[in-house]
């Protein structure tokens, strides 16, 4: 029998009918009112209507999967009342506690496409014209931090056997890809030994004679870098933190004494860490400096611009970050000061070759000789939310850039001048970038700290426990809103406010009305305090 006899001349109604239930499922859709009630989610004045989760646990507790779809209306019910309601609005420009920022609206009609396109860079067959478009935008920022002549993006930018960087899902990711990377290339084939990406660690390290391996940088460096230890086989012992200066950068000279200890103890040092940008504090390492250090030891240098990164986007402030240029690695997240959704980083590579020492092939995808982008990645399936920073540098440009940057680095300058002129806050240290660190401090302790004279521990805790329950309320009122870090000194623990200043569209008003709350809040705990003591 034929195959054209085994198909019936009309398809029988209950499959006819399965087919339409199945387009029915994909044609489901919340509609324009849903999008009504996230833009009036952006318009709310509180931040936070801070309910513990405990509250919210008995409502996500149902582990039993829905036998029958439920109405779109009823879901979206559940969206508004169970979700969105109960969401932190970043959106706020009194939210200034973490790295996070609005998005422009074109942002989600890329978002949407990106959704609807699915495509997967993993692969030229499911990604194909996407894939140049990650590779140009990774030349793009390349060519802004390391400054290479047109002549070396002609030849390598669409060249599938060179690589300028990989778009990773976190800036965590980004610095695991420098830091096994950078083994791999360390410790590569050379004479009979077949390299350790085929043999592992144990015989890499008999086979170049090290006793130990260790990772380099500041005490303030970000603790994916103990995770890329971990993952790596290394330990968080081999994370080896330098202590920092009163600026809260790293000591140049503490970490050269190191590099010489570790070198004349046949240590092999994988990697010196800088920071453009540290987490907690924003502060930029010099380096520069750091550069000369690696350059003189032989060392890899890795820089963690994860927040500062962005910087190399404008001419006029660069200067932030002098010195990037000279990294053999750079970690850039492009959702934070890139203004891109989460899940978005890059690690740029100096070296055209670089991640060729760390090339995954098989023989259904990522090839060798192939456009693939997955050859070179640690993660595989990703989508395409490289078209979300091409559309950003695009339709900003670097003139808008630098518009943004101008007003958040002028937010930052109001912010210092007016905790300077304050009588109950007090300025930590001096900001590199566009995040301020400082602390309420009691009446009876200011004179103490005006004076530079030392306090005690009993009165550091004092100031610690005033700050803590000052931001945790100033959270549960949900009017304004900044973090909370604890930062090592040599006399013990400090626990400051973090205020973030990445939104553009914040005012001088809303700096005031923050400070004002917070003065309000400790003002209520000093008078419940005398209350108690009467």
């Amino acid at each position: 029998m034929s195959i054209a006899e085994c198909i019936p001349e009309e398809i029988p109604t209950n499959l006819h009918l399965e087919r339409e239930n199945i387009r029915a499922l994909y044609e489901l859709s919340l509609g324009e009112k849903f999008q009504q009630v996230i833009r009036q989610f952006g318009r709310q004045e509180k931040i936070n209507i801070c309910k513990s989760l405990n509250f919210h646990e008995e409502n996500f507790s149902n582990i039993r999967m829905s036998q029958t779809p439920m109405l779109t209306e009823e879901y979206q019910n559940f969206l508004e009342s169970e979700v969105i309601a109960h969401a932190v609005n970043i959106l706020s420009p009194k939210f200034m506690g973490h790295m996070t920022a609005p998005l422009p609206k074109f942002i989600s009609d890329i978002a949407a496409a990106i959704s609807r396109l699915n495509q997967n860079q993993v692969k030229v067959e499911t990604s194909n014209v996407l894939t140049l478009i990650e590779r140009q935008v990774l030349g793009e920022l390349h060519h802004k931090v390391f400054g290479f002549p047109d002549k070396f993006y002609r030849q390598n930018l669409q060249n599938p056997e060179k690589c300028l960087g990989i778009v990773t899902g976190g800036g965590t990711m980004a610095n695991i890809t420098s830091l096994s990377y950078a083994l791999n290339k360390a410790f590569c084939a050379r004479g009979d030994f077949t390299g350790i990406t085929k043999e592992g660690l144990l015989a890499a390290m008999r086979h170049y004679g090290h006793s130990d391996i260790v990772i380099l940088g500041s005490q303030t460096m970000h603790y994916s870098i103990d995770k890329a230890a971990k993952l790596m086989g290394l330990g968080e012992r081999s994370v080896i933190r330098i202590p920092t200066t009163s600026s809260g950068q790293v000591d140049p000279t503490l970490l050269k004494n190191k590099l010489e200890y570790c070198k004349k103890n046949n240590i092999f040092v994988l990697a010196l860490i800088g920071i453009a940008g540290t987490t907690e504090t924003g502060q930029v390492d010099p380096l520069a400096k750091l550069a000369t250090l690696a350059h003189e030891f032989g060392v890899h240098y890795h820089i963690d611009a994860a927040w500062g990164g962005a910087f190399a986007l404008s001419d006029k402030h660069r200067e932030l970050i002098n010195g990037i240029e000279l990294a053999d690695t750079v970690t850039i997240c492009a959702h934070k000061q890139l203004y891109i959704p989460m899940g978005i980083s890059l690690c740029l590579f100096k070296s055209d070759d670089f991640a060729l020492y760390s090339e995954n092939n098989t023989n259904y995808q990522c090839k060798k000789g192939s456009y693939d982008l997955g050859r070179y990645t640690i993660e595989g399936s990703r989508s395409a939310s490289i078209l979300l920073l091409h559309a950003l540098l695009n339709l900003w440009g670097q003139n808008g850039m630098s518009q943004i940057f101008d007003r958040t680095l002028a937010l930052t300058d109001y912010f210092v001048t007016q905790l300077e002129m304050s009588d109950c806050f007090f300025l930590f240290q001096k900001p590199d970038l566009n995040i301020v660190v400082y602390r309420y401090v009691p009446p009876s302790l200011r004179s103490l700290l005006r004076q530079r004279i030392p306090l005690t521990l009993e009165q550091r805790q004092l100031i610690n426990s005033i700050n803590i329950a000052i931001q945790q309320q100033q959270f549960k009122k949900g009017d304004t809103f900044v973090s909370a870090t604890t930062l090592k000194e040599a006399e013990g623990d400090c626990v400051v406010f973090r205020s973030v200043l990445c939104n553009p569209l914040a005012t001088e008003s809303d700096i005031d009305a923050l400070l004002d709350d917070q003065r309000q809040i400790a003002a209520s705990f000093e008078h419940d305090c005398l209350k108690s003591n009467a």
